[in-house]
């Protein structure tokens, strides 16, 4: 059996993508160019852990009294048009911040900050 000549370049196209990919990547670098995306730090000062959201969908997780680097948001040295949200384990969203956020933003929510639960209305009495 012979092998045809598009099966024997295959494995060096393969290899020549690959090798392509990784230069391409590598030249931001050299370059000097940070392509981590934007990033921000959240400190969490409250005894609740925290959702943190983005456009009404939770993208990362900030437990009580910790600091996170929460990374990825978007672009590197741009600001996103939205803002974040933190919400509680029972989904009681305690503190929002407004957009635009940018890289290198910090956010410090305070107990404060929390909202208190709402309280059972009374019964009418007979």
């Amino acid at each position: 059996m012979t092998r045809s000549h598009s099966a024997a370049r295959a494995p060096r196209v393969a290899a020549l993508l690959a090798a392509v990919t990784t230069l391409l990547a590598g030249c931001g670098q050299l370059m000097g160019e940070d392509l981590s995306g934007l990033d921000a730090t959240i400190t969490n000062n409250t005894d609740r852990d925290l959702a943190i959201s983005l456009q009404g969908g939770v993208y990362d997780q900030v437990d009580a009294g910790a600091v996170k680097k929460v990374e990825g948001l978007g672009a590197h040295d741009v600001c996103i048009i939205f803002g974040l949200s933190a919400t509680t384990e029972d989904k009681m969203q305690v503190a929002t911040l407004p957009p635009p956020v940018c890289d290198g933003d910090t956010w410090v929510i305070e107990p404060s900050d929390l909202k208190p639960a709402p309280s059972p209305s009374p019964s009418p009495s007979p």
